[in-house]
């Protein structure tokens, strides 16, 4: 994909969190905007965006990348084998041409999407029992959000900001979640309740999201619900950050 003109606004120099990035993370910040399609949405190439934006500096783009996840700015996630990366708040801050091709890498949230769609028009419970992967589209429907929430008050409320209701957006990233495929296995969905108490709990064990970090951010609700963020902090990402 050709790279595309992209809007810079006078408060991306003024971003508190962005200053906690090295100069080079923040410019490769910007030049993640001219690689992304409409929708905000990239291949995440390491060394491909090495070389489309640094080719005659020695930088650690995957460095970088982890970076700009940690802080919130992009989500990397992969389906069908594709690995991508979403900016975060696209759509607040560029306005592409009318013209410019539709994004033709998958959404974050799309495979919760279409297997939501199938579980609507299916077949019912005689047609769901003969077949395991139905049975799973029914999982997904019923995921307990209320108790997920109860948890995370229990466990997290005296530490981190409490979370005073599942909104729109908390429902759509605990679905995503559920579709979360690490080591051939759906953690976050086979895991269950156990699993977000679990999860919870270890988060008392990491002093970088409960505000031990140079800036004073801490995790919360939306964060720790969001299947980018769940992954990388299974995979420690956050334990030195």
């Amino acid at each position: 994909m050709m790279a595309r003109s992209r809007n810079i606004k006078p408060g991306f120099f003024q971003n508190e969190d962005l200053q906690e990035l090295d100069f080079a993370t923040r410019l490769f910040f910007i030049g993640l905007w001219t690689e992304a399609d409409k929708e905000g949405r990239l291949e995440d190439r390491p060394k491909k965006l090495k070389n489309a934006l640094f080719p005659a500096d020695d930088v650690e783009v995957e460095q970088m990348l982890e970076g700009l996840a940690a802080y919130g700015f992009i989500s990397r996630y992969e389906r069908a084998g594709k690995k991508i990366i979403q900016i975060v708040k696209w759509a607040k801050h560029q306005n592409p041409h009318r013209r410019e091709a539709p994004s033709t890498l998958p959404a974050e949230t799309d495979e919760v999407v279409e297997e939501e769609q199938q579980a609507e028009s299916g077949p019912q419970k005689a047609e769901t029992e003969a077949s395991p992967q139905l049975a799973t589209v029914t999982q997904i429907d019923r995921i307990p959000y209320e108790q997920i929430r109860t948890l995370y008050n229990q466990v997290l409320g005296g530490k981190l900001k409490r979370c005073m209701g599942v909104t729109d957006t908390h429902r759509k990233h605990i679905r995503a979640a559920y579709n979360l495929k690490l080591d051939d296995k759906f953690v976050v969905r086979d895991g269950g309740l156990a699993f977000w108490e679990g999860l919870f709990n270890d988060v008392l064990d990491c002093p970088f999201m409960l505000g031990v970090n140079g800036r004073g951010w801490k995790a919360d609700f939306e964060f720790l619900t969001t299947a980018s963020k769940i992954q990388r902090f299974m995979e420690g990402k956050y334990d030195a950050a």
